[in-house]
């Protein structure tokens, strides 16, 4: 059996499935939305973290309980929502920038009047400057958040998206990565060379040993030091959610899309090789 996980912006859904693709149990948590200002929208990390272990559990002891064992957990995250812990003690310093969130959009717009800066973002990471994207709301921690401040300089911060968050706590702070699909989301990837942009991280005063690694989406990321139920399950696959839903879809062809409907609307189309 095979475990599906969708960490989205409103709440967790876990799928137990058979191989086909059959449901054979389901679970669902929701998570608090936290608004401090207006603009302002952002999740409780250790809140997000929780559920998704919870719910892993729970469908790992249900294909337990009928005999079967899970071959792997499928792993879909929110996206551009980004946060900043500590790599020594795995706390988080602050409440997660969720995708939705526009305190940056004052400086991204004066950013976006340099054509020859735009056009470089749009060129190397296929995005448009906007305070969507995960890079804007890191630069944002590093400035406004003494702690954060601090332990970027002390060679100590973890900046990352959620999947990253969450295989640092599946593997107990053993892996520090991210998959490709996500990473591309940051507008500090560059497409081509599939690594963070030197460029782009000193425009948005990042530091690359911030950063996770970047590893194909198939990662096969072994589970340990959680709880006894899934050490030794890997995490098998890790998407973004709309990719991961243009998959699910069955959009395996040049041409091929889809559109879903969630906290925003999303359309996706196979572009082929």
């Amino acid at each position: 059996m095979i475990v599906g996980i969708d960490q989205g912006t409103t709440g967790t859904l876990g799928i137990l499935m058979d191989v086909e693709g059959r449901v054979i149990e389901s679970a669902y948590r929701t998570h608090k939305q936290l608004h401090p200002r207006s603009g302002w929208v952002e999740h409780n990390p250790v809140e997000i973290w929780e559920n998704v272990r919870d719910i892993a559990i729970e469908l790992v002891r249900k294909a337990l309980s009928l005999d079967h064992h899970v071959q792997g957990i499928g792993l879909a995250n929110q996206g551009e929502t980004v946060m900043a812990w500590d790599r020594s003690t795995s706390e988080p310093f602050a409440n997660a920038i969720v995708w939705q969130d526009t305190r940056t959009q004052d400086w991204i717009d004066q950013l976006a009047r340099g054509a020859d800066i735009s056009e470089y973002v749009a060129a190397t990471t296929g995005l448009h400057l906007d305070s969507y994207f995960s890079a804007g709301k890191m630069r944002w921690l590093l400035e406004k958040e003494p702690a954060i401040r601090e332990a970027n300089n002390k060679d100590i911060l973890c900046l990352g998206t959620l999947d990253t968050w969450l295989i640092w706590n599946f593997t107990r702070g053993g892996d520090f990565l991210t998959d490709a699909s996500t990473a591309a989301r940051t507008q500090l990837m560059n497409l081509k060379e599939q690594a963070f942009d030197p460029t782009l991280l000193e425009l948005f005063n990042i530091a690359r040993p911030s950063l996770p690694d970047i590893i194909p989406c198939d990662c096969q990321v072994e589970i340990r030091n959680v709880d006894p139920i899934l050490d030794g399950i890997p995490i098998a696959a890790s998407l973004v959610d709309q990719p991961a839903a243009l998959f699910g879809h069955g959009c395996f062809h040049t041409g091929q899309s889809k559109a879903t409907y969630g906290t925003g609307c999303f359309i996706y189309v196979n572009a082929g090789g």
